[in-house]
């Protein structure tokens, strides 16, 4: 019957579907089945995740070990609950490795030591060891993979070994990068580099990257018995110098190479102004140099300049000369136009075969040596360009360029063979000066140009004189331009100081006649500070702009540990103190401190490292108007690590006033530290509890408190005011706002003026 067949068909297709799903499940890869996340098992040390039941994988989490050891065996199985389990993946928690209690040994090891049973993956393991150098293998089965990545601030040379007859087949498993981050976000990125791969019986290691004196280098072609070849693909940190001249060579561990290549942001964040690429270099990646260079010196060897050579975040560029020497061929497109057009200029040689469209865009004045317009050379430029040509080429040109550009005729230069200087390391004191001269090879009317690479440090004339204005180290350059001969010379400044009576002097500005007092040393019974407003130091006048023991450390005591002691009660800044007010020292017993100056200085700093003494207990009166501007120049110490902290549980601050106000921004009555928050007459001004001396044992509250000869009414109890008051006997005026529960005085507050 039709009904019969139906239901005889359903048994069919029932039976059929069965048999598949059978099948599948007989034969379907195993599926990785995880343990409970929080479940962690231990084994001696170790600590371990199962990360696979059915396939019996675990992977390796952490050790638990205060035992300082330069080496750590890595193992390849482990027993689980009398099961072993194969270690497919080693990846330490940080949780383990930022616990203070094992600091000690993540930072004793030095070398890993992974089983020859180990075929899993080896995750990152610098995170968690910072000074590992060595890991060696004893498999002759590749793992699956082996990832390390290194930070460019703490590059270092890490080594594999490996059995022999297996560095190739380690190598194509191990992927070695650098976290590279210098100066911004922008220029982040991953830096592949090649792994040192070597076997056990090798004593002189060639690595595969290094670092010396700040660049990072990577090898292209190693060295062997002879002179390999590196790139340059970084720094390892701001390098803050003015003058940098690439090496043409650079040696590490025995082994000596040629620089030949320059990485994409490989001198972002040097902070060079002048930079001199050696003709060692045949290529350059884009974006190698960024907006603080000037004057820039590229190889003759290079022959192609790339596209978007100088790079900036903001597109701005302080370019002021590019040399492109003979040998150059090709100008690529865009070479330059990532920045806006200044007041840079290029000469061109007589190589140049091809520029590129937009490529000199920049550049506001561009000379051509070629006698003969180059191809497309219009698209090169931007309109409004100056030209400068030889005589004979001016109509060609001009036929080329229409009314884009001005064609100039260019002075016919006879380039010098060689630049010369009197001296190369010059050293001089701040209140001096000095002349470098220089010459050309006879014959050449070249122009001598000169360029400061600090002009904070020093500055230098037409003429070759040195005005230094502080003390550091910079470099003066002589310069040709057509020729691109140059000179570097070392200038090292040292400061001018000198002393009068109890104080010291630093000159910070000898053309503008300024000084910064830069050490106190009270007499004994010394109770008041005058700071003077001039000095005189061999015959001339200085006025006292700054007061800072060191600029480069501002937490240095202008008065030395030696006079802890001093009986200071009163310090006077006279009106010219602009600059930056270093850490004054312990001062026992300072009440007061006087600024004269309606401006606040650029920054007060560091006048927290007595614990806050100083803050507590003086009253810094300041010109009418300027309480603002002082708050905001004195710098803060946040917390209750402080003196009010300790003694009063609540936050630091200063007490600012105008000068001549007897109303002070903060005082203390029967042990109670109240903050003014309405200055009025002799009775209607308003304050707020700031916070309670912690030894007493009754705090009582009221409405309304006297403090030199003024009268204030109780408006506020801040939050956490009263934190410390577990225990105490509490009375608080019922006319004080309700709003201000307990509750609120849990939660400390900072209060701002």
């Amino acid at each position: 019957s039709m009904k019969h067949q139906f239901k005889s068909k359903r048994l069919y297709y029932f039976f059929a579907l069965s048999l598949v799903l059978i099948i599948g499940l007989l034969f379907a890869p195993s599926e990785k089945v995880t343990a409970n996340d929080k479940e962690i098992y231990s084994d001696g040390i170790y600590r371990y995740m199962i990360t696979n039941e059915v396939d019996k994988e675990v992977q390796l989490i952490g050790v638990e070990t205060t035992e300082e050891m330069e080496e750590l065996y890595i193992p390849g199985k482990v027993t689980i609950d009398e099961k072993e389990y194969v270690v497919a993946s080693v990846y330490f928690n940080w949780n383990y490795y930022e616990n203070e209690k094992y600091a000690k040994f993540f930072n004793s090891v030095k070398k890993l030591n992974v089983a020859d049973t180990f075929t899993g993956t080896l995750d990152e393991p610098t995170y968690a060891f910072l000074n590992l150098t060595t890991i060696e293998f004893q498999g002759k089965s590749v793992p699956k993979e082996i990832k390390v990545s290194l930070s460019n601030r703490a590059i270092k040379d890490i080594v594999f070994i490996v059995p022999k007859g297996k560095e190739v087949a380690y190598s194509r498993v191990i992927r070695m990068y650098i976290n590279y981050y210098v100066s911004s976000d922008l220029y982040e990125q991953e830096i592949e580099i090649t792994p040192t791969v070597v076997s056990k019986d090798v004593t002189d290691i060639e690595y595969g990257y290094f670092a010396v004196d700040g660049f990072i280098y990577k090898v292209i072609d190693y060295a062997k018995d002879g002179v390999g070849k590196v790139q340059l693909v970084g720094i390892t940190h701001p390098l803050k110098r003015s003058y940098i001249a690439l090496p043409e060579t650079v040696r590490n561990n025995g082994y000596r190479y040629q620089l030949t290549s320059l990485a994409r942001f490989s001198l972002i964040g040097c902070g060079a102004r002048v930079i001199v690429v050696p003709d060692s270099v045949t290529e350059m990646e884009s974006s190698v140099f960024d907006r603080r260079v000037e004057l820039l010196f590229l190889s003759q060897n290079c022959k192609v300049i790339p596209r978007s050579l100088i790079t900036d975040e903001n597109n701005e560029t302080n370019l002021r000369f590019v040399h492109v020497p003979e040998g150059v061929t090709t100008i690529s497109d865009y070479a330059f136009n990532d920045i806006p057009s200044n007041t840079a200029s290029i000469i061109l040689p007589t190589t140049i075969k091809k520029v590129g469209k937009e490529s000199l865009s920049t550049f506001k004045l561009v000379t051509f040596l070629n006698k003969k317009p180059l191809d497309k050379v219009a698209s090169a430029i931007k309109k409004g360009t100056t030209v400068k040509v030889n005589k004979s080429a001016i109509s060609t040109f001009k036929k080329v360029l229409g009314n884009k550009a001005s064609v100039v005729e260019a002075k016919n230069i006879v380039k010098t063979k060689s630049l010369t200087v009197n001296k190369e390391n010059i050293k001089i004191n701040t209140i001096n000066t000095a002349t470098i001269t220089a010459k050309l090879t006879k014959g050449s009317n070249e122009t001598i140009y000169w360029l400061s690479t600090d002009p904070e440090l020093i500055e230098i004339s037409s003429k070759g004189v040195i005005t230094p204005k502080k003390a550091g180290i910079a470099y003066v350059v002589a310069y040709t331009r057509t020729s691109g001969k140059h000179k570097a010379i070392k200038i090292t400044i040292t400061e001018t100081t000198f002393e009068e009576g109890i104080f010291s002097y630093r000159i910070t500005n000898p053309a503008k006649k300024t000084v910064s007092l830069c050490q106190v040393r009270p007499t004994k019974n010394l109770k008041v500070l005058n700071i003077p407003e001039t000095v005189k130091y061999k015959k001339v006048k200085y006025t006292v702009t700054g007061v800072i023991a060191n600029p480069e450390d501002t937490s240095i005591p202008l008065i030395p540990d030696d006079f802890v002691s001093n009986k200071i009660k009163e310090i006077t800044f006279p009106k010219t103190i602009s600059g930056t007010v270093g850490y004054l020292g312990k001062l026992k017993h300072i009440n007061s401190i006087t600024f004269k100056g309606k401006n606040a200085p650029d920054a007060i700093c560091d006048w927290y490292l007595d614990d806050g003494l100083l803050a507590w207990q003086t009253v810094i009166c300041v010109p009418k108007g300027s309480v603002n501007s002082y708050t905001t120049a004195l710098w803060m110490r946040y917390g209750n690590n402080t003196y009010a902290g300790k003694h009063y549980g609540c936050s630091m601050d200063f007490n600012i006033v105008e000068s001549g106000n007897k109303q002070v921004q903060r005082f203390v009555v029967d042990g109670i530290v109240y903050r003014v928050t309405k200055y009025a007459g002799k009775k209607n001004g308003e304050v707020a509890v700031k916070g309670v001396d912690i030894n007493l044992k009754k705090i009582n509250i009221k409405k309304t408190v006297t403090y030199n000869g003024y009268t204030y009414k109780v408006t506020e109890i801040y939050k956490g005011a009263l934190k410390n008051s577990d225990g105490k006997e509490i009375s608080i005026d019922k006319f004080i706002k309700k709003r201000n529960t307990e509750e609120r005085f849990r939660a400390p507050v900072y209060y701002v003026l």
